[in-house]
């Protein structure tokens, strides 16, 4: 069944990367336990793409060691390296932007250098954002947003990631950390999301 979707989804659009990630299910839904499993069963050889993408966990995981963490992330890198693939990583939702850095440096310390994408929520009202944060299984209440830096005063008024961003981008330029981008959950509203970050960059540069 993977590789019939592999096909018919390279053969409907010209795909130049692809993102596995396991989803946290109780029971593995067929017979790969992980997505480790699925780069060594040989499936993605061959396929016409360049880059594969892998999750990160900043802030950890809450039904996985951060010592399985580290050794998968290793591992899976390594192995899609062999096979001749580029490899990014991709940041689970953020609200720490200490952790985040924190976090980027062990990678690179680990040898890993690879392009590392940091996940951030787009403006959303706090019921929005706690929801979202929940689904990803990332834990978070209204009083860590606050200490964050997150003003959220209301369950129905929109707030953004701008103090996050500024203080990430601050970090950032104090240290060489190796090529770092960003990877904005829209939380449902796609355009209005990118219209924000458009308008913080604009900002930001100027």
């Amino acid at each position: 069944m993977l590789q019939s979707f592999l096909e018919q989804a390279m053969a409907s659009a010209p795909l130049t990367g692809i993102f596995l990630v396991g989803g946290d299910p109780q029971v593995p839904q067929g017979p790969f336990s992980d997505s480790l499993e699925l780069i060594g069963s040989g499936l993605l050889d061959g396929l016409d793409v360049q880059t594969v993408g892998v999750p990160g966990y900043p802030e950890g995981h809450p039904h996985i060691r951060d010592e399985v963490l580290w050794d998968y992330l290793t591992r899976k890198i390594a192995a899609l390296r062999e096979r001749g693939f580029d490899v990014e990583i991709t940041t689970q939702l953020s609200f720490d932007s200490e952790a985040v850095v924190t976090w980027i440096e062990k990678v690179r310390q680990a040898g890993l250098n690879v392009p590392i994408r940091v996940g951030i929520p787009s403006p959303s009202s706090l019921t929005g954002i706690l929801r979202f944060a929940k689904q990803c299984r990332v834990g978070t209440s209204a009083q860590l947003l606050q200490r964050y830096g997150w003003h959220v005063t209301s369950l129905l008024g929109t707030e953004g990631p701008e103090r996050f961003l500024t203080e990430l981008m601050q970090a950032l330029e104090q240290r060489n950390l190796g090529e770092v981008r960003l990877h904005l959950y829209p939380l449902g509203d796609v355009p209005k999301a990118v219209e924000w970050l458009q308008t913080f960059e604009r900002q930001a540069l100027g």
